[in-house]
């Protein structure tokens, strides 16, 4: 059990949630653990909760991807808790996406006004809300999951890690698809988990297949 829990946590997991975890904040997780706790005791449904339910031991980062990507797929539905600053929360929704998941925000208050890549997405998937912009660069999303889903192979340039790129990133690695780096001399290896060694990672088991 963990130990924030003192409860039987559910086995299974009906939701998944995606939240911050590198640099996650004492408030942050406060407000997640007592999210989680409320939903499993009042409900009796299990929450997938990354930062206690995805191993995060990994010195490349392709198995923590691998965890999340089968929580998203495995889940009835997905819940987020939006930090518009969370580099791996963009990637979770891309999956999220590709997987056709119903998705909740539970902190929708943070989406007002606001103009960032995650709160555009946010609006128009989960609470069906536009402002100037968002529905062009949704039919963008909704035109690139349908060409990575007919795509035997996809070439992926690499423009750094930003909500834009880690989104298409997400939405390619749910679909399991072959990548290939355009770019592979820009990706630089970290010596820490890290999106760029998943890339690498990817792009090595392309070429030597």
């Amino acid at each position: 059990m963990n130990r924030v829990f003192d409860y039987e946590r559910p086995k299974e997991k009906d939701t998944f949630l995606i939240s911050p975890v590198r640099g996650i904040t004492d408030e942050e997780k406060d407000f997640l653990d007592d999210y989680v706790k409320h939903i499993e005791t009042t409900t009796g449904k299990g929450v997938h909760y990354p930062l206690y339910d995805t191993d995060q031991e990994d010195s490349i980062g392709l198995y923590i991807c691998r965890q999340n990507r089968d929580g998203i797929r495995n889940s009835n539905d997905v819940s987020v808790y939006c930090n518009p600053t969370s580099n791996g929360s963009m990637f979770d929704l891309g999956m999220t996406f590709m997987a056709e998941k119903e998705l909740k925000v539970i902190n929708p208050v943070i989406l007002d006004g606001s103009n960032s890549p995650v709160a555009r997405f946010l609006r128009w998937y989960a609470l069906s809300k536009f402002l100037n912009g968002d529905k062009e660069d949704m039919t963008a999303k909704v035109n690139r999951a349908w060409e990575i889903k007919d795509a035997a192979f996809v070439p992926l340039e690499f423009n750094g890690i930003n909500p834009d790129f880690l989104f298409e990133f997400g939405m390619l690695f749910m679909a399991e698809k072959p990548l290939k780096l355009i770019n592979r001399d820009e990706v630089k290896p970290t010596p820490y988990k890290s999106f760029e060694n998943v890339l690498l990672h990817l792009d090595d088991l392309y070429r030597n297949s």
